[in-house]
């Protein structure tokens, strides 16, 4: 699962006043993304996309009829409990997890000249090992990493260390973001790219060609 995550600047929230003055857009509604929503939504404003056929829609049914969303924290043996909120200016950061070979070449393209005013941050991996264990409610953080590498291309104006700062306080204590020298070397380690080919080929070696009753 991979979630992106855009950091907005922000007018005053309406949440917890010890809360930074940003906001979180969350795209994406998979294992990580769903994570993502719900530990960050117990601390920061958050609010989720997703623009995959009526998931937008199923997820937000899913929130209400739950009337919030639960992260288990194996590890620590704690749940918590938040509701994501139901867009690009300068300043904003990108943050994509894991990144995948490119990305950077991907965000140029799309954003244009708005590219140098925003901010990539590329990461190599997930923070968690996660699942959600029912659709849109309720989701678990198997396991923590203690480091995760990213690559930062910041926004014009601000340093790589200030942006790091502020994804560091989302994740929390960890993992700790330890910088890489750039993204190209996020996209040339990726272990993405060696170890699920081998994981596909393990599982599929030996199907006969036929379709499969699910």
């Amino acid at each position: 699962s991979r979630a992106h995550l855009a950091i907005l600047p922000s007018v005053p929230l309406r949440h917890a006043p010890l809360m930074a003055n940003f906001s979180v857009l969350i795209c994406g509604g998979g294992n990580a993304a769903q994570v993502c929503c719900c530990l960050f939504g117990s601390r920061y404003k958050v609010t989720a996309i997703s623009l995959y056929a009526d998931e937008a829609e199923r997820w937000d049914k899913c929130v209400q009829e739950a009337g919030t969303m639960h992260c288990t924290l194996e590890t620590l043996g704690k749940t918590i409990t938040a509701v994501p909120d139901l867009i690009t200016k300068e300043g904003t950061i990108f943050a994509v997890m894991p990144a995948r070979s490119g990305c950077d070449f991907l965000f140029k393209k799309v954003m244009g000249p708005k590219a140098s005013t925003l901010g990539l941050v590329a990461f190599e991996t997930l923070p968690w090992a996660c699942r959600f264990i029912e659709w849109g409610k309720t989701c678990t953080v198997l396991g923590t990493k203690e480091t995760i590498g990213a690559a930062v291309v910041p926004p014009a104006g601000k340093s790589a260390t200030e942006v790091i700062l502020k994804l560091q306080g989302l994740l929390g204590v960890e993992p700790m973001i330890v910088e890489c020298p750039n993204v190209m070397s996020i996209s040339l380690g990726n272990p993405g790219q060696v170890v699920h080919p081998g994981i596909m080929y393990s599982r599929w070696r030996e199907w006969d060609g036929k379709p499969m009753k699910q």
